[in-house]
């Protein structure tokens, strides 16, 4: 099978030069980012927006709400400690990142807004002006 596709034969093949160079260079030594999940839910009268955010220190968030958007950032700092000893490390994968996540949430109550962090679990709530019921959303025929 593999005599149909010579190229699979060929030990300087497309992919695995591209693999060699983003998996052995510099590439490989880039700190991996990654952004925190989170979650909103409505429950009729207010939206409830959760993240997790592991190693994060409460002090080092910021949680506003502004023109309708609301931005959660973060920065997760290193130890100190480690910064000011020399230390001989095998690996090292922890570092120093921020993030920010922006959300468009329209019909807030800014006054009534509550940020609560525990265990690394950051919990906003977003009472709505006007709480309306809405409609449920239906089957809709093709025709």
């Amino acid at each position: 099978m593999r005599d149909l596709f010579p190229v699979l034969n060929n030990d300087f093949a497309i992919p695995s030069v591209f693999d060699d160079f983003f998996n052995d260079g510099f590439f490989s030594r880039m700190p991996q980012m990654s952004m925190p999940k989170c979650d909103i839910e409505d429950t009729g009268t207010a939206y409830i927006v959760t993240t997790d955010l592991p190693g994060v220190n409460k002090e080092d968030i910021s949680v506003t709400y502004d023109n309708n958007v609301l931005t959660i950032a973060a920065q997760h700092k290193e130890d100190q400690h480690d910064a000011q000893h020399q230390t001989s490390y095998v690996c090292r994968e922890r570092m120093n990142t921020a993030f920010q996540r922006q959300f468009v949430i329209h019909n807030i109550d800014k006054s009534g807004i509550k940020a609560a962090f525990r265990n690394g679990v950051l919990k906003i709530g977003l009472p709505k002006l006007n709480p309306q019921t809405q409609e449920q959303s239906g089957t809709i025929d093709i025709q």
